[in-house]
């Protein structure tokens, strides 16, 4: 059975949107961290300035800021 229009749309975008991360190079992997780990990490990125307490409680703006960390450790 064939999903929905909408649901094929989504999940056409979705592709286009991985193929072009792919042609610049940029890949998604998923990292298994201890809630720990990331509480600290959240608490370092805040220390550091990279992260407010407001966007600290927003999981989009906590990966972006650990992504750009990542980045730049990546690039020595």
């Amino acid at each position: 059975m064939l999903a929905p229009p909408a649901r094929r749309a989504a999940d056409r975008r979705r592709q286009a949107e991985k193929r072009k991360r792919r042609r610049n190079g940029i890949r998604c992997y998923s990292l298994p961290l201890s809630d720990r780990c990331v509480e600290n990490l959240i608490v370092r990125l805040i220390l550091a300035g990279r992260l407010t307490e407001t966007q600290a409680l927003q999981p989009p703006q906590v990966n972006r800021a650990l992504a750009d960390l990542l980045e730049e450790m990546g690039r020595g």
